[in-house]
């Protein structure tokens, strides 16, 4: 197998291990002999050695060890900056806002390889350089296409308008303008396309009108504003009460909600058992004063034991006698 050059055999290598997921290494890299090995484990035995043929003065492979003992592999150093910068160039010229992660996500899916961010953004930023230098080179040429259309379109009126910083500056890209002689032909272009017609459609300007302090009055009877309506939706939980309208006491007298049914159902069974209900009423009210008087009062604090009941211990023991040492 026969090569141009180094650089050709490299590019092979490149792409073979792009496309079976081998990580190989260029172990030797001179301009008359080049080798390569895989280093996805210490024990593989893949080998590949070239070197330059004298006869025919091209990079000729003369060992190849196609044996491999280790699985696929999801890192791969030979898919550097350069390779990403080449393999997505055209998709980064179309979408030059693509982010790092959608370059990331694509390496994954077409090259089957985990790459770093800072190695996208660097091959991002190789593609945009690449960019604004070819940008240059094409304004560069601006002069020269201006030339071309005045010798294939005799007639044609072609403009370009040039900014510069101050007079030592290089001029800098402003307007271009370019109108072909076969446009300004009546029979060519439609009339609405015509300058004649745009003048003709902006010549009667608006005219302003005073305030409304300054306007005749015309005696015509007064329009009152659109009539209000209603939207459908859900009712109000608490309904708006008038001004006048009396506010609820009895819960306020007699307590919360629970203590007004509690007093209620009390009074009820009075009246049955022959008791008054001003005397009942007034009897439930206090017993329920006393009960939340009671309640809300702190319980009494447990009597702590003092240090020498709690270091007292049962005579005649051991531990009474020769208390135990500490053990630090």
């Amino acid at each position: 197998m026969l090569f141009t050059d180094g650089k050709e055999f490299k590019d092979a290598i490149y792409k073979y291990s792009r496309c079976n997921r081998r990580e190989l290494k260029i172990v030797k890299n001179e301009p008359k002999r080049i080798s390569v090995k895989c280093i996805a484990s210490a024990n593989c035995p893949r080998r590949i050695y070239a070197s330059t043929n004298r006869q025919t003065r091209c990079i000729q492979v003369k060992m190849f060890i196609n044996e491999h003992n280790c699985p696929v592999s999801f890192k791969n150093k030979m898919v550097s900056m350069k390779v990403i910068a080449e393999h997505f160039e055209d998709t980064i010229k179309d979408h030059p806002k693509m982010k790092i992660k959608e370059i990331q996500r694509r390496i994954q899916s077409e090259l089957h390889v985990n790459v770093p961010n800072a190695r996208c953004r660097r091959a991002k930023s190789l593609v945009t350089s690449r960019l604004t230098g070819s940008c240059n080179e094409e304004f560069a040429l601006l002069w020269d296409y201006v030339d071309e259309l005045r010798t294939k379109n005799p007639g044609s009126t072609i403009k370009m308008a040039l900014n510069r910083v101050s007079d030592i500056s290089s001029s800098h890209f402003k307007r271009f303008y370019v109108c072909f002689d076969a446009l300004k032909k009546d029979d060519y272009l439609h009339s609405c396309y015509l300058k004649d017609t745009y003048i003709k459609a902006y010549s009667y300007a608006l005219q302003p009108i005073n305030g409304s302090q300054d306007w005749k009055k015309s005696g015509i009877e007064a329009v009152l504003p659109p009539i209000e309506r209603e939207m459908p939706g859900r009712p109000k939980k608490n309904r708006r009460k008038a001004k006048d309208e009396p506010k609820k006491l009895m819960s306020r007298i007699l307590g919360t909600n629970k203590g007004l049914h509690t007093t209620l159902d009390s009074m009820e069974h009075n009246f049955h058992s022959g008791v008054t209900t001003r005397q009942s009423a007034r009897t439930n009210i206090g017993v329920k004063r006393n009960v939340s008087s009671s309640s809300s009062s702190v319980a009494p604090k447990k009597k702590r034991k003092t240090t020498s009941e709690s270091i007292r211990k049962p005579v005649g023991t051991q531990d009474s006698v020769a208390p135990k040492k500490r053990i630090i």
